[in-house]
């Protein structure tokens, strides 16, 4: 997902975009996408004065706004595969904020950057403009489970290198929510959540640290490569080389501030009062702040190295379908997605898919994978997703458990419906008790009914909730104990 390069602008092309911008916004923002984008085109290209762009820019941004705050609702509950229209929708947007950027930028950087007509806008302002631009093209390309655009980490670096000197506080916060977003491996949350995210970093001024230097002692940090259109990588997983030009980040500033703000969201202070997301007390989304804030002190590191590897395998990748293949021991085709391995080790891998049916696909998830025709159902999660426009999808996957069977959960009140759910085998060798995996919501807090059938016998146990031990955007498991009971 970037920004097409423009054609060369001629002057009737230069006359119908004006023209097209003269006209007033229609009542639909997202038939403003391809007139928009072929106006930007013509204007990046256009050899007119910088100070004649800006002006134009000026008159462009509203229609920019109020296109982009029509499709961001589209991806909150976006799943994978994205629908064709939506894909074309968001590749569009991707592509006009993409060529904003470079109309600002080249603006900025133009041999008549000191015409007495431009000065109405500084370099700074003109920077904070462009960053907003770049910032709505990496939310928007993170929503639709894609990596950052192509070019994205170029322009932000001359955006930086423009704004750096005149230690402008609006751009280094844009600039500081942009490294934040892209280092808090985004591609492990849902779209909801990193528009949840995004809003609660828009609240917070403290952000990160960014020097040239690379930081003394232990304390982990974050580099990027903004010459090479690289997005930021920790330390942690991978030590920089020292070249000119590295970005060395610390979210110190904005973990200190982070802290706070969870301790007073889960001792009950309301989100409303703390300037955040009114939904930010509900557990759910505390855990997406707990995680994000994981993620930036400390990136988790592979316990054990990924070996290259390069064979198919089965996944069954919704929860439902997963319970009702092993109710019933046979598979049904269109239930089964065909996959390829590309790297393993024993507590996951990272698979590319290859055909069948994946729809309903996002980060959380719990999937079934099979390694042979006749082989168990293996019980996993859905770690990462990443796609782009080619359409390739490729998720990495957590291991949880060699098989399971599946079960139904009937709370302690007699008149609760069951609901579906998997029973996972005790793992002795990692200190795991017996496990549920069950959809989000429904961890007990109090004892519940454990229905098994096998070969027409039912079977009910009561049993007493354990720890939580996972927690995700669709599913949770908890350990439990088998009540004992009297005589």
């Amino acid at each position: 997902m970037s920004a097409t390069a423009p054609l060369p602008s001629t002057p009737s092309a230069r006359d119908d975009a004006l023209a097209w911008l003269a006209l007033p916004p229609g009542e639909d923002p997202l038939r403003d996408l391809a007139p928009l984008r072929k106006c930007l085109r013509t204007m990046v290209a256009a050899e007119i004065p910088s100070s004649h762009k800006l002006r134009i820019f000026e008159v462009l941004e509203p229609r920019v706004r109020r296109t982009h705050l029509a499709v961001i609702p589209l991806l909150l509950d976006a799943v994978l595969p994205l629908s064709r229209p939506l894909c074309d929708i968001t590749q569009a947007m991707d592509q006009i904020h993409g060529l904003c950027a470079d109309l600002l930028l080249g603006a900025a950087a133009a041999d008549d950057a000191n015409q007495p007509a431009r000065q109405h806008r500084t370099i700074e302002q003109i920077c904070r403009s462009a960053l907003v631009q770049l910032e709505q093209q990496l939310v928007l390309a993170l929503m639709a489970f894609g990596q950052p655009p192509q070019g994205l980490w170029l322009r932000t670096g001359s955006a930086y290198r423009l704004f750096e000197a005149g230690a402008d506080a609006e751009c280094a916060g844009i600039f500081g929510r942009m490294l934040a977003l892209a280092s808090a491996q985004p591609e492990s949350f849902t779209s909801r959540e990193l528009a949840f995210l995004r809003e609660v970093l828009i609240q917070l001024e403290k952000m990160a640290s960014v020097s040239h230097e690379l930081p003394q002692g232990n304390n982990p940090f974050f580099w990027c490569d903004t010459a090479d259109d690289q997005s930021p990588v920790a330390s942690s997983r991978q030590w920089p080389t020292p070249i000119p030009g590295l970005l060395y980040i610390s979210f110190f500033p904005l973990l200190s501030v982070l802290a706070g703000l969870l301790e007073q969201l889960e001792t009950g202070t309301p989100a409303a009062q703390l300037g955040l997301p009114r939904e930010a007390n509900q557990p759910d989304y505390l855990n997406v702040l707990r995680r994000a804030q994981t993620l930036w002190l400390e990136p988790p590191k592979r316990h054990f190295p990924r070996r290259r590897q390069s064979h198919e395998v089965h996944m069954c990748v919704r929860l439902g379908e997963l319970w009702r293949v092993l109710q019933e021991e046979q598979t049904n085709d269109q239930e089964i997605s065909k996959w390829m391995v590309i790297n393993k080790s024993p507590d996951g891998c990272s698979v590319e898919h290859i055909s069948g049916n994946i729809s309903g696909l996002i980060a959380g998830s719990a999937l079934g994978m099979r390694e042979t025709p006749n082989g168990p159902w293996s019980i996993c999660l859905v770690r990462w997703i990443r796609s782009g426009a080619s359409e390739r999808v490729e998720i990495g996957i957590e291991f949880v458990a060699p098989h399971a069977q599946p079960v139904r959960v009937i709370g302690g009140s007699s008149d609760e419906e069951s609901v579906p759910g998997l029973l996972l085998p005790a793992l002795p060798q990692i200190g795991r008790r017996e496990a549920l995996l069950i959809a989000r919501g429904r961890h007990a807090q109090q004892h519940f009914n454990l229905v098994m059938e096998k070969k027409g016998k039912v079977m009910l146990t009561t049993c007493i909730p354990g720890p939580l031990i996972q927690h995700t955007s669709s599913v949770e498991i908890f350990e439990f104990e088998r009540a004992r009971l009297p005589g």
